[in-house]
């Protein structure tokens, strides 16, 4: 409950600054990551080259946001990972889960507004040419969180806070907030973080922090990809499609002690797997487009560090993409 807490009322601004405070009081605590033959990379400067992972480039380009370690200016960044060229774009509120459009040079995310006295999340675009953003404002809920476009890029799929904070629903939209259409919820429900399925037809969320479910959008049939339900010292945070959407990447903590973050391989036929698994946090999981890898959020507390890897689950390599001194999360990737 207390992550649910954290991660959808946003206030990162008092969380950080116990962070620092825990931080100081757990030296020696941190571990290494269980990748045993995980090696770590530094972002070149903007005008550097190709980035690497292993012996293999890296290609495509990355959106994500960050912010300074006082969790008061935030920026987007976008990188060129076949150049190493970076651009940041300053912007004026908090705001998180960025995604690029398919069809054109902008990106959605939601806004956070008045994060202290009466938190508000909507929903807003970026053009990354001119700079313009345009909110929506008409959406009918206090919080509307981490949108998504389908991959035809006509809808958005994102969910929202019910009256009851702890609640939320995952809604289907146009791009201008209109043709609101519900996704079928169990009642009382946790549903979050929906996931277009590549082909458009299907969605991907996690309900209640123990199971991953499926629905076929034009049947409404629900499928149970993955379960903890039975097991009551995991929680699932949430689901990606890999490999074509024949795959899933699922983000799991562990909350009895000792307490570990982790990443499951799940497909429709075959065994489960564990990818990666550390005693620190993994706040996030993102798809990427590129063969066998996805990225991760990594926290250090020792360093006081939020940061961005990319990683190639079948070698165990894993590169860093973010700079030092910013807290850094939401990535997002293109060709």
């Amino acid at each position: 409950m207390l992550r649910t807490l954290l991660c959808h009322r946003r206030v990162w601004p008092i969380v950080a600054g116990l962070l620092f405070v825990i931080a100081g009081l757990m030296g020696g605590c941190e571990r290494a990551d269980t990748a045993d033959n995980a090696s770590n990379g530094q972002v070149p400067e903007p005008a550097g080259s190709t980035l690497m992972l292993g012996e293999t480039p890296l290609s495509g380009k990355i959106v994500y946001r960050r912010s300074d370690q006082r969790v008061r200016n935030f920026e987007f960044v976008t990188l060129d990972l076949a150049t190493g060229h970076q651009r940041s774009i300053p912007v004026a509120y908090e705001v998180s889960g960025p995604n690029f459009s398919p069809t054109s040079n902008s990106i959605v995310f939601h806004i956070t507004r008045d994060l202290l006295t009466n938190p508000r999340d909507t929903i807003a675009f970026l053009d990354l040419e001119t700079g313009a953003v345009r909110e929506l404002d008409n959406l009918p809920y206090r919080a509307a969180l981490f949108p998504r476009f389908s991959p035809d890029g006509r809808q958005l799929a994102f969910y929202v806070l019910t009256d009851n904070e702890y609640r939320s629903k995952i809604y289907i939209s146009d791009l201008d907030g209109q043709n609101l259409t519900p996704i079928p919820c169990p009642a009382e429900a946790l549903c979050r973080h929906p996931q277009w399925h590549p082909e458009g037809n299907r969605l991907l969320y996690v309900a209640d922090e123990t199971e991953v479910h499926e629905i076929d959008l034009a049947t409404e049939e629900i499928k149970v990809l993955d379960s903890v339900a039975d097991d009551k010292g995991y929680e699932i945070h949430q689901a990606i499609y890999l490999d074509g959407g024949e795959t899933m990447a699922v983000l799991w903590d562990r909350t009895s002690f000792p307490r570990r973050s982790g990443i499951s391989l799940v497909p429709r036929d075959g065994e489960k797997t564990i990818l990666y698994e550390r005693r620190g946090s993994i706040p996030s999981i993102y798809r990427s487009g590129l063969p066998n890898t996805l990225f991760f959020v990594k926290t250090n507390l020792l360093r006081k560090e939020i940061d961005i890897f990319i990683y190639n689950y079948l070698t165990g390599e894993e590169v860093k993409l973010s700079e030092a001194d910013w807290f850094s999360g939401g990535v997002n990737w293109k060709p």
